[in-house]
């Protein structure tokens, strides 16, 4: 999703964003790539507006609970970095097909 097209989201679409679940594999995936690219994990939560304590268990391995919005947060912040989300999701996918 393009960034700038998350300012024009309602309120009650953003609340309702907030409250869906998410693959917590693909935000993991973006959080590593904008690790990647330099970013630091308290620029990460505040980008994802997930805590920080939370990103560092995600980038780790572990389990937390993520929602639609702080994907597509996590989207814009990649735009932002200059990378490509999808491209790195569906290599993401590409190469979870390859090991299964």
């Amino acid at each position: 999703m393009d960034g700038r097209l998350l300012l024009q989201v309602s309120h009650q679409r953003l609340a309702a964003l907030d409250g869906e679940p998410a693959s917590c594999d693909s935000l993991r995936v973006l959080a590593w790539s904008l690790g990647l690219r330099g970013c630091r994990p308290a620029e990460i939560a505040d980008f994802t507006g997930v805590d920080a304590l939370s990103i560092r268990t995600l980038m780790a391995g572990g389990p937390i609970w993520c929602s639609r919005l702080q994907l597509i947060r996590a989207e814009a912040a990649c735009e932002a970095w200059g990378v490509d989300p999808n491209r790195v999701l569906w290599a993401n996918t590409a190469s979870a097909r390859l090991s299964a």
